[in-house]
């Protein structure tokens, strides 16, 4: 009688199989790894390309750069994020703000309706891919979402880590907190527009927003806190108030250059918890290495962690006579 059974494996072909099909997964798992990385990574630099464009389509419009942050009278106002909506395909929500009334900071008459139309809305092009952090936190009530990506307002004047105070460079007071540093030198100031003629070290040459879409550790890499400026406020915030002067350059969409990018300075002078002392917190992500910016002429490069605090500064400030070139 023929017999019905089929040769089958052995057992040392089975063994055989199980450790060819491990080596080629030991292979293929980095490789497909490291593809989802640098497909994040793109994704965040298309979001920055995105943001320089639609920041040159309203300087086409006004002749200038929006506001980095901007305030009101009565009430925090909004910031450069709001001003691009019409520009990055969200008319409508732009068409409904009602800058008068500012942000609502509590929720308050003076922003209640400004709140009510960001309750629960993400912003796509705001959110690195890459990114650990929240996308949104509760403030009294509402979902707010949190940005990853902030305008440079300039940087600190004295990179070997002096100070030195003008009308244009201004420490906000410390309030129990380390108290940061302001200055306007950038592109992107408070509660002033600035043209592409003002940027004299050149286009290229000049960093107008950069993200922050990780944790900043502290100097013994133990604690982590997420410090994007802005707090629990959401990504519409602005200044505390119209004009200059410290208490009007506490704000949320901006930073003042001061750290390399992903330092270790938690809890450093204008890198601490407190709401309005987030001033300096560096640029940082989750890309390994560095963080992504972009520059005033639209393009995206990445800032190696380790660029020289001189040279960081210099591509931070807008008319310091140092073109000093990203690359």
């Amino acid at each position: 009688m023929r017999s019905n059974r089929h040769p089958g494996f052995t057992m040392t072909e089975v063994l055989a199989s199980l450790v060819i099909v491990g080596i080629v997964a030991s292979v293929l798992l980095p490789a497909v790894q490291a593809a989802r990385k640098e497909s994040r990574r793109m994704q965040c630099s298309n979001n920055l390309k995105q943001i320089g464009l639609a920041l040159h389509n309203y300087h086409d419009s006004h002749l200038k750069f929006p506001y980095g942050d901007e305030g009101v009278s009565g009430g925090w106002g909004s910031n450069w994020r709001i001003r691009l909506l019409p520009y990055c395909e969200q008319t409508a929500l732009y068409d409904q703000w009602q800058y008068g009334k500012g942000h609502g900071w509590i929720f308050t008459a003076i922003g209640k309706e400004n709140r009510q139309l960001i309750d629960g809305v993400a912003i796509g092009w705001g959110k690195c891919a890459s990114s650990p952090l929240q996308d949104f936190l509760e403030d009294s009530g509402d979902q707010l979402f949190m940005f990853n990506y902030f305008g440079i307002s300039g940087a600190e004047n004295s990179p070997d880590g002096s100070y030195v105070a003008s009308a244009r460079n201004t420490a906000i007071p410390a309030d129990n907190h380390p108290g940061g540093i302001y200055t306007a030198d950038g592109m992107l100031p408070v509660n002033e527009m600035i043209g592409i003629d003002q940027c004299t070290d050149g286009t290229s040459n000049t960093l107008i927003v950069g993200e922050i879409s990780d944790y900043i550790l502290d100097a013994a890499r133990i604690e982590k806190q997420d410090l994007r400026p802005g707090f629990h406020w959401g990504w519409q915030m602005g200044a505390a108030k119209p004009g200059k002067g410290a208490s009007a350059f506490v704000t949320s969409a901006t930073v003042t250059v001061r750290y390399s990018p992903n330092a270790n300075v938690l809890w450093a002078d204008g890198a601490s918890v407190g709401g309005g002392w987030r001033r300096n917190t560096p640029l940082a992500s989750a890309h390994p290495g560095g963080a992504q910016v972009a520059r005033v002429d639209g393009s995206v490069y990445f800032v190696n962690e380790r660029i020289d605090i001189n040279t960081l500064t210099y591509l931070s400030v807008r008319n310091d006579g140092q073109a000093i070139r990203g690359r």
